[in-house]
């Protein structure tokens, strides 16, 4: 993606299902999954930035938030939930109508429920399993850090980050994903999951947001 950055930056290389492949260099394209960590000294900076800012801090957590296994499966669950009958059809490749009783109770079996990716707006969306993405999430977010996701997709990632502590911002280009992660997200308040103050999700291009406001960027590649 050409993405101007220091060597120094750390990256960790995830597939689509959980397996991880080796370190990636910096300039690698072959990035499934990135974790950015760092200043990116004002990329795009100028650029037209609309309403991209980070959520305003919330003190309705405590430091230190600790996200168990419940909230994990909660978080999964209903982003899945939130999948209209099209969504589900393309993703599951027949015209699955409901979502079978033994997925929705597990989680982790939506990647054998889920089959294929769904071409969106600009790019594909495939879920990712939070299972595996937990523990670099957990190594890098705090109470108060600045996380921005690039093509949030149903939301989940944000939604961890927030449980986490974090401010989290996601930038969504396709309107259809933008309505399936507000609807998760309003499921996931209602339960007190997660806060919706810390929580802002953005329909728009990525390339049009300052980094240099965010302390850790996440992005997610289907490859």
């Amino acid at each position: 993606m050409g993405f101007k950055s220091s060597s120094s930056l750390p990256f960790c290389s995830m597939g689509r299902r959980g397996n991880r492949r080796p370190s990636l260099t910096a300039g690698s394209l072959a990035l499934n999954f990135l974790l950015l960590i760092g200043f990116f000294g004002g990329i795009f900076r100028g650029r037209h930035r609309n309403d991209f800012s980070s959520p305003q801090p919330s003190s309705s957590r405590s430091k230190g938030a600790v996200v168990d296994k419940a909230a994990i499966e909660a978080i999964q669950r209903e982003c899945l939930r939130a999948y209209p009958k099209p969504l589900l059809s393309i993703l599951t490749k027949n015209t699955t109508e409901v979502i079978p009783d033994d997925v929705d109770e597990e989680p982790q079996r939506q990647m054998a429920f889920l089959t294929t990716e769904h071409k969106t707006t600009k790019g594909l969306f495939y879920p990712s399993l939070l299972d595996e993405l937990l523990p670099p999430m957990r190594s890098y977010i705090s109470e108060g850090t600045r996380f921005l996701d690039l093509g949030s997709g149903d939301g989940r990632m944000l939604f961890v980050a927030s449980a986490l502590g974090a401010h989290a911002t996601g930038v969504e280009y396709d309107g259809d994903m933008i309505k399936h992660s507000k609807t998760a997200l309003s499921a996931l308040s209602s339960k007190s999951i997660v806060d919706p103050n810390r929580i802002n999700i953005i329909q728009g291009d990525f390339f049009d947001i300052d980094f240099s406001e965010f302390d850790v960027l996440f992005y997610f590649d289907i490859g």
